[in-house]
C-alpha cells in the first residue's frame, strides 16, 4: 500500500490535507480522520517499541486508508412513469437504488416506482456530495437537471 506523509494545515484553513501516492494530490479529511492523524502523530512522538509499530500499522494507518478510500455518491433518479426526479447521497449506491425501487416501505420514493439513475457523481467527503445534492436541489441544480440531463 502507499505511505502516509504527514499531514500539513494550509495556511488559514481549518481543513487539513493529507498527501498519499495513491488517491488524490490533496485530500481534506472529516472530523474522524483528524483525530485519526492526531493520535498517529501521538504514537510517532513516543519511542519505538513492538507494540506501538503494531498498533500503527495494523490500526491506525489501515483505518485512514479504509476511510480515505470510502466514496460519497451524490445522485440524480427520474421516475420515467411519473416525471418525477430525486435527488440524495449516499456511499453505497448499489443499496441505496435497492431501497429507492424495492426495499422501502414507506417515504417520497416507494410511490413513484420504478426509478433510473440518471447520473452520479463521486465525492472524497459526506460533507462535498451533501453540498452537491444541496446545490442540485436548488433552481439552478433542477432547472441543470431539466435541460441538461433530461433534456426536457
Amino acid at each position: 500500500g502507499s505511505s502516509p506523509v504527514p499531514a500539513t494545515k494550509k495556511p488559514g484553513q481549518n481543513d487539513w490535507v493529507f498527501l498519499c501516492s495513491n488517491f488524490r494530490p490533496a485530500h481534506r479529511f472529516d472530523q474522524h480522520q483528524v483525530e485519526t492523524l492526531n493520535l498517529l502523530a501521538f504514537l510517532i512522538s513516543m519511542p519505538t517499541t513492538p507494540l506501538k509499530i503494531q498498533y500503527v500499522t495494523t490500526f491506525v494507518v489501515d483505518q485512514l486508508i479504509i476511510d480515505m478510500k470510502r466514496q460519497y455518491y451524490t445522485y440524480v433518479l427520474h421516475s420515467k412513469k411519473y416525471d418525477k426526479i430525486y435527488i440524495g447521497y449516499t456511499s453505497n449506491l448499489e443499496e441505496r437504488m435497492k431501497s429507492h425501487n424495492e426495499l422501502g416501505k414507506t417515504g417520497y420514493t416507494r410511490k413513484f416506482r420504478p426509478w433510473t439513475i440518471i447520473h452520479t457523481e463521486a465525492f472524497d467527503s459526506k460533507k462535498l456530495a451533501m453540498n452537491r445534492e444541496k446545490h442540485l436541489k436548488s433552481a439552478r441544480g433542477r432547472r441543470f437537471i431539466r435541460e441538461e440531463l433530461l433534456k426536457i
